[in-house]
């Protein structure tokens, strides 16, 4: 299970190119939009990915049925996502004319209840409960929200691992960090709930991490 809260689409590209499947809440193409459709995520699919705050690739669709305008949130096939057509030829007006994503400090956590944003987080909420351990990368501790899933996931059983990949973590992290969650960095590290490994993610082998984690869990 993957989360991410960047905009970016680097890590579907990458599991693209690797000819990895995954599912990341949007169906298969209705034309030229792939749909987005959280049950999906129910299906047994190996791999599953989670943008936590929307993503350059999605775009709010709206046409008419029936005499009624439906709105639907969908990724296109193709770079302009102004001229796409449903299966049936029809066409299907871009409602937004932007991408669907979260910027700002405390505004997000408003949105948070909304769209596709309300189903990313009602997954992680019960991915968090089914899972001991997570991988961390890139994430800066400065969103109140997911502190506090966060947080709340640590304190809940002594068996929960955070493992924190970052280069100097007690400077950029611990030192920087804008939330309330920087407070607690010493008293995580000492009750072994957080482990930082100081290297980036680009520098960490994948097996020595699980064999850190083994030996840590």
């Amino acid at each position: 299970d993957i989360f991410s809260l960047n905009h970016d689409t680097l890590v579907e590209r990458h599991l693209s190119e690797q000819n990895i499947s995954f599912a990341d809440g949007f169906g298969p193409a209705d034309g030229e939009v792939r749909f987005f459709d959280p049950s999906l995520y129910e299906a047994n699919q190996k791999v599953k990915i989670f943008k936590l705050h929307g993503s350059l690739g999605w775009f709010r669709f709206s046409k008419t049925v029936g005499g009624v305008n439906v709105g639907r949130y969908g990724i296109p096939t193709h770079w302009d996502h102004w001229h796409c057509r449903d299966a049936q030829g029809n066409w299907i007006q871009d409602s937004e004319g932007k991408p669907i994503f979260l910027a700002g400090t405390y505004n997000k956590i408003f949105d948070y209840n909304y769209g596709p944003f309300a189903e990313m987080h009602h997954w992680l909420h019960g991915v968090l409960k089914e899972h001991n351990i997570m991988v961390m990368s890139g994430y800066g501790w400065n969103d109140r929200a997911i502190n506090g899933r966060l947080t709340e996931w640590l304190y809940s059983s002594m068996d929960k691992r955070l493992f924190l990949l970052h280069e100097n973590p007690e400077l950029e992290i611990k030192k920087k960090s804008k939330s309330g969650m920087w407070h607690l960095y010493d008293k995580f590290v000492n009750d072994g709930r957080l482990v930082p490994i100081k290297k980036w993610l680009c520098d960490v082998r994948y097996d020595k991490l699980l064999e850190q984690i083994r030996r840590t869990a």
